[in-house]
């Protein structure tokens, strides 16, 4: 991933993080859930692409994170978890509507991109010392 699509994704996760918050603020928590499910995804494909991989699937994307970012401890060990389960109340808002998402999932929800967000900014700023060699 070029420099511009670092980028591109970190603006996209911030963006994707506002859209949840409003979302939340406006009551509409199943949206809120769902967009702070995209912003981690699109903060979560950065940092892989960091690293020159790219994930096939969002449990690939969870276990690339995992591997490369938590258990390096480059992230808190905390976040490890979240990801997946951001994933799956995701899915229960986007496609279960008959199952009501929570003012605070939707809260949790969107704490938990903030975290992300937060911890991988400064790893995305020192992006030439954290590619593999000749990535």
């Amino acid at each position: 991933m070029t420099n511009d699509a670092i980028a591109g994704g970190r603006r996209r996760a911030a963006e994707c993080l506002r859209a949840a918050e409003l979302c939340l603020h406006a009551g509409l928590y199943a949206d809120a859930v769902s967009r702070a499910h995209y912003s981690v995804f699109h903060i979560a494909t950065a940092l892989i692409s960091l690293r020159g991989l790219k994930a096939k699937s969002q449990r690939g994307l969870h276990m690339l994170v995992k591997e490369e970012f938590i258990d390096t401890a480059l992230l808190e060990p905390g976040l490890g978890p979240e990801m997946p389960r951001l994933h799956r109340l995701r899915e229960t808002a986007d496609y279960h509507p008959n199952i009501p998402i929570s003012e605070s999932n939707a809260a949790d929800a969107c704490h938990t991109a903030a975290r992300l967000l937060d911890a991988a900014n400064p790893l995305l700023d020192e992006a030439p010392s954290l590619q593999s060699p000749g990535g």
